[in-house]
């Protein structure tokens, strides 16, 4: 099998991972506490763990905002 062609599982992957990821991202963007605390979400695990790498980004850009 060729590595670099992508199965049409691993493309719904990276989609869902996709979506979480701007879902968390939303959400971090949000959360002007001074401590990480990541909602646990439902879904594929694709999807929650980009959902928890936004949901960090956005956090980081936002957090302990006065």
């Amino acid at each position: 099998m060729d590595a670099l062609s992508p199965t049409s599982k691993q493309s719904d992957k990276y989609r869902d991972w996709q979506r979480g990821y701007r879902a968390g991202y939303y959400a971090g963007s949000g959360d002007y506490g001074c401590y990480l605390h990541v909602p646990s979400v439902g879904g594929s695990s694709s999807y929650k763990s980009g959902y928890r790498a936004g949901y960090k980004a956005g956090w980081k850009n936002h957090h302990c905002v006065a």
